[in-house]
């Protein structure tokens, strides 16, 4: 991921970037803008367009586009590895902003035009990372792994707040605030200069938000006689936008997601899927 790549939307900061990070880190000395330069380019090259034709309409009604992790640049793999979180955003990024490029070369060739305001990239095939649930350890966390086991309990669907607008009580100045892991948290301070206000009007009618769910995955048991008289371990995995609804109970899955710890008040740590 060294050294210096030319962009050809002329550098200029992407449309989603400010929905992942903060506006003042796109600058080219900052790894993400580079790793989403890379991506950037590597999705809006011509090369690319057989698989942009393999888009999918999901349940929820999104666009998901499948990229399969074990064609990946070896760069690439160990910047998903080193931050999932901040690696994916990237991924989201530099797709949205390849595919109006891709999208007229296609509606050239194909003749159609195909309706997708937003695609959601999902990784598969992740199998240089695949672990079993007891190897989920405070090692693995923050860490992009994928587990196997069997559905075992799933909560109804849940709405999620993932980002609010709010209006500052003194100067009426639009703050957005992004609510990691869903977690309501308003602005601890205008951030307008010379104002200090502490009070802030919520604007809940143009909230984003999307669908959440809770699944809890099983380990499946091996016939090793070593393992006879164990209690299966199990997991609690995140799943959201048209991820949900994807997996019942009793269905055997593969996930793929990076490990993360919240506090559930049973001493279990949750594996935090990849939903977008």
């Amino acid at each position: 991921m060294d050294g210096a790549v030319e962009h050809s939307n002329g550098g200029r900061m992407p449309l989603l970037w400010c929905e992942y990070f903060e506006p003042a880190g796109f600058n080219v000395d900052d790894r993400r803008v580079l790793l989403y330069m890379v991506l950037f380019e590597h999705y809006s090259h011509p090369q690319q367009d057989s698989l942009w034709r393999s888009l999918q309409l999901a349940r929820d009604g999104s666009t998901v586009l499948q990229l399969d992790a074990a064609r990946l640049d070896p760069g690439i793999v160990a910047a998903m590895e080193e931050d999932p979180a901040a690696a994916l955003a990237c991924l989201n990024i530099a797709v949205n902003e390849a595919w109006p490029l891709v999208h007229a070369r296609l509606r050239e060739v194909m003749g159609t035009s195909i309706m997708a305001p937003r695609i959601t990239p999902r990784l598969v095939n992740w199998a240089s990372r695949k672990i079993g649930i007891r190897q989920l350890k405070s090692s693995t966390i923050g860490h992009l792994v994928a587990i196997h086991g069997t559905v075992v309990r799933m909560s109804p669907v849940r709405p999620m707040v993932q980002q609010m607008h709010f209006i500052c009580g003194k100067c009426a100045n639009r703050i957005t605030q992004v609510f990691e892991d869903g977690k309501y948290m308003p602005p601890s301070q205008c951030v307008t200069g010379g104002c200090r206000s502490r009070t802030f009007e919520p604007c809940r009618s143009d909230a984003k938000c999307v669908d959440w769910q809770k699944l809890r995955v099983q380990e499946i048991m091996g016939t090793d006689k070593q393992q006879e008289g164990q209690v299966p371990r199990s997991v609690e995995v995140e799943l959201t936008s048209d991820l949900v609804g994807s997996a019942v109970v009793g269905d055997v899955v593969t996930v793929m997601g990076w490990v993360k710890v919240l506090a559930t008040g049973d001493d279990l740590g949750q594996f935090g899927s990849v939903g977008g």
